[in-house]
């Protein structure tokens, strides 16, 4: 689960995190490097608000230029997010296996930032065949 404290924006946007302190899916961008599998994700808490005020604007001026240090995102930055089955979470992980991950650790940690998402208890039930050294649970 992240930490807010540890993350200005969530400090800032505190107000918007679910009571389990994880991310509401609405509120996030996903983004990826790859070449051509996936090497590196980040799940990230960026609010979008139906009005913003101006510490959201000037926020989601600053990740504009963020998103250019990633090849690819998917997320609350589009106006499609969330409002098609192929535009949510869930959706994107299913095309980034379909990619691949160019290493196991890549995959293990994409599905803990996944897991990050509120509504992804998808992702938080896949790691419960990882301890945190990324090996997998011996079967009882």
């Amino acid at each position: 689960m992240p930490d807010p404290s540890a993350n200005a924006i969530a400090n800032q946007f505190a107000h918007l995190l679910t009571p389990s302190g994880r991310y509401p899916q609405r509120h996030v961008t996903i983004v990826w490097n790859a070449d051509p599998a996936v090497t590196e994700l980040e799940v990230v808490f960026i609010p979008r608000t139906d009005d913003p005020d101006e510490a959201e604007t000037e926020l989601w001026e600053e990740f504009r230029g963020y998103l250019d240090d990633w090849d690819c995102h998917q997320g609350n930055a589009s106006g499609d997010w969330l409002k098609h089955a192929a535009w949510t979470p869930a959706a994107v992980f299913g095309r980034l296996m379909s990619q691949g991950f160019a290493t196991r650790q890549a995959m293990i940690n994409a599905i803990a930032e996944f897991a990050e998402i509120e509504e992804a208890g998808w992702a938080r039930e896949m790691m419960l065949a990882f301890t945190p050294a990324g090996e997998p649970h011996a079967s009882k």
